[in-house]
């Protein structure tokens, strides 16, 4: 079964009406050109077409648009989305794969022996990158913990520029009204030292005459 195209919308849906096993790719959204913003996206974009366009393996393409990487958190957060392309193994529904993130390693390989099982991605991350496995529960958790981590750091910023907006938007009214003092006074001083002098009034003794 070849690629299928899905979105944020339809993605769940699309999963339930999915084969018992199949992957979820996400990646770059592309242009007009067939070109996607992500460079990684590109380099990948052949052995994934390659990989999923026969009838062995089902994928859904989810794709990213740089606005929605850059500030829509929440499937992100949801699918502990750290970089794109990545791409998920589901069996009915349920995350049973390690994700896959595209890099500086042979990528078209790497998919071949993640698409064969968890069982053969276990072996060749052992065998091609001296790396210790890791179960996908175990990343998964370890995702997700980091999403946490940066949501509340997050959170802590915006609360931080708030703190220092109301802080910034006192200092202003403050300093404000200070100035509108001080330039009441001078307007006064000037009022007073531009009025015209009045007739003055000499006492002597007991008389006083203009």
């Amino acid at each position: 079964m070849p690629l299928q195209d899905t979105n944020w919308d339809t993605l769940k849906a699309d999963i339930k009406a999915a084969p018992s096993e199949t992957f979820v790719v996400f990646t770059g959204s592309k242009d007009e050109d067939g070109k996607s913003w992500c460079p990684s996206c590109n380099e990948a974009a052949p052995d994934i077409e390659r990989v999923f366009k026969g009838d062995e393996h089902h994928a859904l393409v989810v794709p990213f648009t740089l606005d929605d990487f850059d500030n829509n958190l929440w499937p992100r957060k949801e699918w502990a989305i750290r970089g794109v392309p990545m791409i998920y193994r589901l069996k009915d529904g349920e995350l049973s794969g390690a994700f896959l993130i595209h890099n500086d390693l042979p990528f078209g390989e790497m998919l071949d022996a993640y698409v064969s099982g968890e069982d053969a991605y276990e072996k060749w991350t052992e065998e091609k990158r001296g790396d210790n496995y890791i179960p996908p529960e175990t990343r998964w958790s370890w995702l997700r913990e980091d999403f946490d981590v940066g949501e509340k750091r997050a959170q802590e910023d915006i609360a931080r520029g708030q703190e220092r907006a109301k802080w910034k938007k006192e200092y202003l009214a403050k300093r404000k009204a200070a100035q509108n003092g001080k330039e009441e006074s001078e307007k006064k001083a000037r009022t007073e030292a531009e009025a015209p002098a009045t007739d003055a009034t000499v006492c002597t003794g007991v008389s006083c005459a203009a």
